[in-house]
């Protein structure tokens, strides 16, 4: 796979370019991908080299897409989780629509008990009533939804000898 790397940062107009030229490439991508499948289904079942070959070309393709999905996917956190929302806590912006769309600077809350914290953790979880979350290991998205709650209800976290926490910030998307 080929990425250009650019010496100079882009400016915004060059980014809009940019931008403009990958949504074609992907509704062409989304085209050549339809008709691809389109064509594997119209080759006999009895040509087995055929349907090896295409599957072949496939497997190649997918991983292709799976390493272009994780450059997109760091461009992305990288925007939601850093850019963004120092932008936005910069001008004192909560939330902002723009070309239909909400762009809100939330806050994700993720929780976990380490193994070194298991007692601590699960003492804290049987006081305050939620010993349903215990088990062998205690479920990382059901406690993250639990300290949230907990931290919306009582205004604190959890004891940090019980409980890891970490939050973060980010850009959450919806239609305005």
């Amino acid at each position: 796979m080929v990425v250009r790397v650019l010496s100079v940062p882009l400016t915004i107009e060059g980014y809009m370019v940019e931008l403009s030229k990958l949504n074609e490439t992907m509704l062409q991508l989304e085209l050549a991908v339809g008709e691809s499948l389109m064509s594997v289904s119209t080759i006999p079942d009895g040509e087995i080299s055929q349907l090896l070959k295409a599957f072949g070309e496939l497997h190649d393709n997918r991983k292709k897409l799976k390493a272009i999905l994780e450059l997109l996917d760091s461009a992305y956190n990288k925007m939601s989780e850093q850019t963004l929302p120092e932008l936005l806590k910069q001008h004192d912006i909560q939330s902002l629509k723009v070309g239909g769309k909400n762009f809100i600077l939330s806050v994700r809350l993720n929780a976990s008990i380490p193994i070194s914290k298991s007692a601590e953790g699960f003492a804290w979880l049987r006081s305050v009533g939620c010993s349903e979350l215990i088990s062998e290991r205690v479920n990382a998205k059901q406690l993250s939804s639990f300290v949230s709650d907990y931290f919306e209800e009582h205004a604190k976290l959890p004891p940090p000898e019980a409980v890891t926490v970490h939050m973060q910030e980010h850009i959450a998307v919806r239609k305005a």
